[in-house]
């Protein structure tokens, strides 16, 4: 039979990716162009007027199944 603590393991993985996937996004537009020296905010407010809020959450599948995983 499966452990409560599988479990606890794997909702612990998702949340932490569902919750930390937006700083990372950003984090990574950041990094990916450092000549114009954006600032945090300017790039909150691109991604949400350009992609929506739903753009914050690009590039979520991948590691949400891994720390799922692990």
């Amino acid at each position: 039979m499966i452990d409560n603590s599988l479990f606890a393991g794997i909702f612990s993985g998702g949340i932490q990716v569902i919750f930390g996937q937006p700083f990372d996004l950003i984090k990574t537009r950041i990094q990916s162009n450092p000549i114009n020296n954006k600032t945090y905010s300017n790039i909150i407010k691109k991604i949400y007027f350009n992609e929506g809020f739903l753009g914050f959450y690009k590039g979520v599948r991948a590691p949400l199944i891994s720390n799922c995983i692990i």
